[in-house]
């Protein structure tokens, strides 16, 4: 009877012994956990950092995009006014040409009338002028006015033809210029064209960016909160283990408390009639 009692207070004393590393290696695997959990962290926080960095470069780039698509839009703008002033311009000259050939078509009609008239009248001769001594003054001073009208006649066309000339090469500058313009507003055009199709890429890339990098940090949060969920199991395992520990502590205490006061009862010197514990050192 004696020695059940023994094997069952040996086996109770061991047994957590058995008990305690199974409760270790628990914490230790939910440390290597939070390890793990913490490496994974620091590298989606690395992650987020460059995306981050890439976000601020694109986010600069779509910038300076669209102030290249606003210098563009001022600059066509700029150009198609310039062309609108161009073609009033051309218009003007136009007025001006079609004014012009009515001014000399009338000199030419004077001076037709003219020429009738002097044909009908006959141009006096020199010797008209010699033989008729009466009217010789007053032929005199037609002629000099015939000569008169005739070279104003031909000053006033030359005058109309050459402003209808400098007018001519006027417009053709003006046209040459509308031309350039024209093509001008084409080239930047096509410029702001492919600012746009780089804008709507940069938006694409910007918004993939800030995308990712929003799931990085939700995955982020998640982890955060399986790791404080881990350190604080971690934290209970360890408070069970040192409650679990004390109270082997405290069943050991007991257990010799009791022990030796069973050894006290049970042991008994029956022939001197002394208690075993009492002859402690005196064998």
């Amino acid at each position: 009877m004696l020695y059940k009692v023994k094997y069952i207070i040996v086996l109770f004393f061991f047994f957590p012994l058995f008990l305690f590393p199974q409760h270790n290696n628990k914490i230790s695997d939910k440390n290597k956990e939070l390890n793990r959990l913490k490496d994974e962290i620091a590298q989606l926080e690395k992650k987020i950092q460059t995306y981050s960095q890439k976000e601020k470069i694109t986010a600069k780039e779509l910038d300076q995009i669209e102030k290249q698509i606003f210098l563009y839009d001022k600059l066509i703008s700029d150009l198609r006014r310039e062309i609108n002033l161009t073609e009033k311009s051309l218009q003007e000259i136009d007025e001006k040409l079609s004014s012009n050939k009515r001014k000399v078509a009338e000199v030419k009609k004077i001076f037709e009338k003219y020429a009738v008239w002097l044909y009908k009248m006959r141009e006096p001769t020199i010797w008209d002028y010699f033989f008729d001594s009466k009217n010789f003054n007053e032929n005199l001073e037609m002629k000099y006015y015939f000569e008169f009208f005739e070279k104003e006649a031909e000053a006033k066309i030359d005058s109309l033809n050459e402003y209808e000339k400098n007018l001519v090469s006027l417009k053709n500058e003006k046209l040459k210029k509308k031309k350039y313009l024209s093509r001008l507003i084409r080239e930047k055009q096509k410029n702001k064209e492919k600012a746009l199709a780089s804008k709507r890429r940069k938006n694409k890339t910007l918004a993939k960016l800030r995308k990712d990098k929003n799931n990085f940090a939700r995955i982020v949060k998640e982890k955060r909160n399986r790791e404080k969920q881990i350190s604080a199991l971690i934290a209970r395992l360890i408070k069970e283990e040192e409650e679990a520990e004390a109270r082997r502590l405290r069943e050991i205490a007991a257990r010799k408390k009791k022990k030796s006061a069973t050894t006290e009862n049970d042991f008994f010197n029956y022939v001197s009639g002394v208690r075993f514990a009492k002859l402690k050192g005196k064998l």
